[in-house]
């Protein structure tokens, strides 16, 4: 008899938890729905299946991405989604509909560029696109032919040996309930590089809900990793200086010189132009900080040309280890200076500009037309400070260093010197040793 009531209660267990996953994957499709209708201004998603499970990840598989006006298309292996469950449990159908948690991970794994003989998105990215991702298009100046900023199609081709690449992205944003919120966007294309940049959001019409067209941003902080790029791109770049990487890093400083003389009727300092030469070395690390005059609109931020935008913001930047120098222009030293090659870069420059501002107008009037509108609400704060990182060995932490970088993760180990921060890594962990000198903040995770 007792046998029997056990199998009884095992059965009805196991029921249970069947009706709680399918429950589960039916409130995360709601959810899911939700987050591409939000996206659905940029284009067309679909996907093969979706999947959750009891601890808040919900995955998405197959998934396909068709830009609004382009014919090339993304594919994307997984999204992974990972919130708080309660959300998934509690909400109501109508808030799964029209309301974010309070705090998301969304990860995309093994993002690719269809490779269907159309490559107008592809040339569409590096043209306008590629800044929100990457500064300063990764030592273009100087070797870039399809313009100061951008490389051709063949160069670009000829750095990947004609390989495609695997992107690896992660957004992080969480409402920290004191009316703004905090965000980190990841970017790794495999072997190439990392980027990733950073931030605090605020609504323009509230404190305690947040819909996207209503977000602003004043500053943003920006970190780099080379994982391998530098080396292809100098390869490349070299041989139109008869095999002199020598050359291509002076000319490249130069023609960044030129373009700031053009644009600014300044130039930079001797130290900074160092600077950037030295981050055309492999596996260069280097951060930059962007304090913009005033709060500006997302959508706005994403249509603006990266130089106007670069002009508009007060900068720091550092490199390595180093502590951030500001951006700081002087007068021109004009003995130095070709008149021609101002005038040409001027040129040049302006009728990119003019494009580039007609295609924003151009989208920006097509997002307006179809952006759906959703909110970010609650009032939970999850994480809450700490005065020492000490006191936060084996705990969960958000931690910023003084070069602008986020780190989400368990504090392993504190020195007198160093923190060991453990974090999710792709499909695994890695451990970081972040110098307590570069330690801005950290926060532990509330688990109460």
């Amino acid at each position: 008899m007792i046998k029997k009531i056990l199998m009884g209660l095992v059965a009805l267990a196991a029921l249970l938890f069947s009706l709680s996953l399918w429950q589960s994957n039916k409130r995360a499709s709601i959810l899911v729905d939700n987050l591409a209708e939000t996206a659905s201004a940029a284009g067309k998603w679909s996907w093969s299946g979706i999947s959750s499970d009891t601890d808040g990840k919900v995955s998405i598989r197959n998934v396909r991405f068709q830009p609004t006006g382009f014919r090339q298309g993304i594919d994307i292996d997984e999204i992974v989604l990972t919130l708080d469950p309660l959300f998934l449990f509690k909400a109501s159908p109508h808030q799964l509909r029209n309301y974010l948690p309070n705090h998301m991970n969304i990860e995309l794994n093994g993002v690719r560029l269809q490779d269907n003989g159309a490559e107008d998105f592809q040339q569409a990215l590096l043209d306008h696109s590629y800044w929100p991702a990457v500064v300063g298009h990764l030592g273009a100046p100087g070797c870039g032919d399809q313009s100061p900023w951008a490389f051709s199609m063949e160069q670009r081709d000829a750095m990947l040996n004609g390989e495609p690449v695997d992107y690896h992205l992660n957004f992080y944003y969480e409402h920290n309930g004191q009316g703004e919120i905090d965000f980190q966007a990841d970017t790794e294309a495999e072997n190439l590089w990392m980027t990733s940049w950073s931030g605090v959001m605020k609504s323009a019409v509230g404190r305690d809900e947040f819909a996207f067209e209503d977000l602003l941003l004043k500053d943003l902080f920006y970190y780099h990793q080379d994982n391998g790029f530098n080396e292809r791109r100098n390869r490349v770049c070299a041989e139109k200086y008869q095999g002199s990487f020598a050359a291509y890093r002076k000319n490249s400083a130069q023609t960044v010189q030129n373009l700031v003389r053009a644009l600014a009727g300044q130039e930079l300092s001797d130290k900074l132009l160092n600077w950037y030469q030295r981050t055309l070395l492999p596996e260069a690390e280097f951060f930059a900080e962007f304090h913009l005059p005033r709060t500006i609109y997302l959508d706005e931020l994403f249509s603006m040309p990266q130089n106007t935008f670069l002009g508009q913001a007060e900068m720091a930047v550092g490199l390595g280890e180093s502590e951030p120098e500001p951006v700081r222009l002087q007068p021109i030293s004009y003995d130095q200076v070709d008149a021609d090659t101002l005038v040409q870069a001027y040129r040049k420059e302006i009728r990119q500009q003019q494009q580039a501002r007609q295609d924003a107008v151009k989208a920006s009037k097509k997002a307006s037309r179809s952006t759906a509108k959703r909110v970010i609400g609650g009032k939970v704060a999850r994480y809450r400070p700490v005065d020492d990182i000490s006191q936060a060995v084996g705990r969960s932490v958000r931690l910023r260093t003084t070069k602008g970088r986020v780190l989400k993760g368990v504090v392993k180990k504190v020195t007198d010197s160093t923190a060991v921060i453990r974090v999710s890594y792709l499909t695994g962990t890695a451990e970081f040793n972040v110098p307590r000198k570069e330690i801005r903040s950290v926060e532990v995770l509330n688990t109460r």
